[in-house]
Formats: structure tokens, sequence, C-alpha cells
């Protein structure tokens, strides 16, 4: 729905806008969280192959799906003085077909695992990649309906909404896993996962959206838009220990996604478990991100990632010293927390470090930059584990992690306006 400047601006028309934005953003972790790429999604891909390189895809495709795309969405928007339309309209294309995904595993997953296993990349990208290609645009209608000065805890408190009704979801997903999880339990879980996204972001149709500044000029081809990534970094020193900071970080969460596929190959987890250890994962992250708020508004937001990184450290040092059972149930606190920080720090701090007109461009800049690196960092850890095991993998993850939480140390010490590290 189409508003005027002025009267987005009144007090109700804004608190509106804002309670809109809460629930669509609250409720979409709920969907999306009870098929997690960290657990649910590397365990389900676990059934189609025993190849630890296509399970570490996982979270490499889903986080290349929702990047990537970003810098074809941030030149499409910024034509279109309202965006809601037709942010809602990719995102609910792209919900439909996983749901169309999740009857297929139903009926055919059994029988044909080679092609569901395809298809699982394929429809996973339809969903990630609408929710990336309209991010830009979201981030540009969020700056318009909630102030600087509330932003961090606005994302913080949906984050929390989100998390405290997913964890509760996953309890249930558990109990249906438990029954035939393979192939209906996965199969249901994802058709309600798509079917439910899809209908919640039905709401912002009624966001009263107000108009956004209409970029004029020709947009640049998109090779020169790529071609200016190393002059921004270069420009912005603290940017980029923050990049490098948060690519190794993330690639020490691959490690992670490898944490439920263990606990079942090694120790016997079952995939009630899984659901769990889902439900500990939300639980954790939760609370965390509340914290992670706060924490942001008071101090620097820089710092949360900072705190995400030492956790993931935390998670794999734990895995690695006292494998066991229960172990298992203590990571996933830890990585739930550690998972939360990076979350809400892709969210907000590119919002409120880049510089006045810049949002979209070090979004896009942040996309090509670490993303894209995830692939071959997933394909390695696979061949690790499938030469050595997990446990070498899980090493070389931590020692990543370690070096990006250093990054990410000295990156915010800049920020902070302490003076340049290097």
């Amino acid at each position: 729905m189409k508003a005027s400047v002025s009267e987005a601006e009144r007090p109700s028309v804004r608190l509106r806008n804002q309670l809109i934005l809460l629930f669509n953003m609250s409720f979409f972790s709920l969907g999306y969280n009870i098929i997690s790429p960290v657990t649910i999604m590397p365990v389900f891909v676990s059934y189609l192959t025993g190849s630890n390189v296509i399970i570490g895809l996982v979270p490499a495709i889903e986080a290349l799906a929702f990047a990537l795309p970003q810098l074809f969405g941030a030149r499409y928007y910024e034509r279109l003085p309202y965006k809601v339309f037709y942010m809602w309209r990719v995102n609910v294309s792209g919900r439909l077909l996983f749901a169309v995904y999740g009857a297929m595993v139903v009926f055919w997953a059994a029988d044909h695992r080679g092609i569901m296993l395809v298809a699982f990349f394929l429809f996973l990208g339809f969903l990630r990649g609408g929710i990336g290609f309209q991010a830009p645009a979201f981030s540009d209608v969020l700056a318009k309906v909630v102030s600087v000065h509330r932003r961090s805890r606005f994302i913080a408190i949906t984050f929390t909404v989100g998390g405290a009704v997913g964890a509760v979801a996953a309890a249930v997903v558990a109990r249906i896993l438990g029954h035939d999880a393979f192939p209906v339990g996965f199969g249901f879980v994802f058709l309600f996962a798509g079917l439910y996204l899809a209908a919640i972001n039905t709401f912002m149709l009624f966001l009263k959206e107000p108009p956004s500044e209409v970029r004029r000029e020709p947009s640049e081809p998109l090779h020169r838009v790529v071609s200016r990534v190393p002059a921004v970094l270069r420009n912005d020193p603290a940017f980029l220990r923050y990049v490098i900071g948060r690519t190794l970080i993330g690639w020490g969460l691959l490690g992670m996604s490898f944490f439920a596929v263990y606990a079942v190959r090694d120790y016997g987890a079952t995939p009630t478990d899984v659901g769990i250890y889902t439900a500990v994962l939300l639980a954790s992250q939760t609370v965390a991100t509340l914290f992670w708020g706060y924490l942001a508004d008071r101090l620097t937001s820089t710092i949360v990632p900072t705190l995400g990184g030492l956790l993931g450290v935390a998670a794999l040092a734990l895995v690695l010293a006292a494998p066991g059972p229960g172990v298992f149930v203590i990571a996933f606190v830890l990585v739930g927390a550690g998972y939360g920080a990076v979350r809400f720090s892709d969210f907000a701090v590119l919002i409120n470090i880049a510089p006045h007109g810049q949002i979209s461009n070090y979004a896009a800049v942040f996309a090509v930059s670490t993303s894209p690196l995830l692939v071959p960092a997933a394909l390695l850890a696979g061949f690790i584990a499938d030469a050595g095991g997990y446990v070498p993998m899980f090493g070389g993850m931590l020692v990543l992690t370690i070096a990006g939480t250093v990054f990410m140390i000295f990156s915010t010490l800049r920020y902070a306006g302490v003076g340049d590290p290097a």
C-alpha cells in the first residue's frame, strides 16, 4: 500500500508499519528456522548422499543463493519509489516452489534420491534467492520505517520473538521427525515451511510504504559494480578487516553445520535428537539476540560478530575436546548464541557502518567479497571429513574461526575510534 511522506510520518501510521515489520520478520524466523540450514537441512541431505563434500555445500549454497542475487536486486529496486509489492511477488514465488519440493520429497525421495538431491539445491536456490533478491529493498524499507536510534533493538526483538516461537515449533518438528523422518517427516516440514512463509510474507502488503528516493541516472553495468569492490575495501580499512573476519568466521560456521550429522553418524543421535538440537539452537539464539541488540545500541554493533566468533571458537573446541552425546546439546547452545550474533550483525552492522547513501553499495561489496568463497571452503571441509574424519575438519575450522575473531577485534577497535591497530 502506497503512502505519501507526510502520511507515513504520522505516529499512528509509523506504529502500524513497525508492527507489520515486526510481525513479518519475527514469524519469518519461525518458518525458516524449522528447516534450519545448521541442523535440519544437512541431516536431510545425509539421507540422500553419504558424501560430506555435498553435505558441506548445504550452508554454502544457502548463503551464496542469498547473497549474489542482491547485486541484481539492488539495481532493480533502486528505480522503484514503492517496493513492497514487487518484493512480495518475488518472495512468494520462491517459497511456494519450496513447498512443492516438500510434496515431492514425500512421494519420490525414497526411490529417487539422486534426482531429489539435485532438486534440493535447485529449490533451495529458488527459496533463498528470492529472499536475497529483495533484501536490499527490504533494508531500505526498514530504514524508512524504523529510526536509526531504535533499529538495533528493533531487529533484536524480531529475532528474539522469532527464535522463541521457532524453538517451540522445532520441538514439534522433533516429534514429527521421530515417527517417520525420511521421507515423510522431512517432506511435511518442508511443505509446511514453504506455505507458511508465503502466507506470512503476504502481510507486508498491508504496510503503508513511504516513497523512496528514486535513482535517476542510468545504472552502472554489473561488471563495474563488481570492479568497485577493491576500491571500497582499500578506502575503508576497518570494513576490509570486517569482511576478512566475517569470511573466516563464516568458514567456521560451515564446520558447525556438520555437528548434527556428526552426532547422527558417530554417536547414534536420532532424527528426534536433531529436532531437539534445533530447538536448543533456537532457544539459545533467542535469549542471546535480545542481548546483542542491547549491546549494539549501548556500545557498537561491530562488537557483536566479535563475540559471536568467540562463541564459535568455544563450540568447536568443546566438540573436539570432549566428544560424547551430551556435548552436542551444550555445543548447540553456543552455536545458537554465536550464529545469532553473526545473523544479527549481517543485518544490522552494514546499515550502521555504511556511509550515508551507500547501504546498498556496501551490502553488494560484502556479498561479493564473502559469499562466493564459501563454496570452495565447503568443498575443502567436505574433502577433509571424507578423507580423515570430522575431527581434523573441526580442528581446521577452529583455527580459521580464531583468525576471523582476531580480525573482527581489529575492526571493532577501528570503528570505536581507538585508532588503527595496523
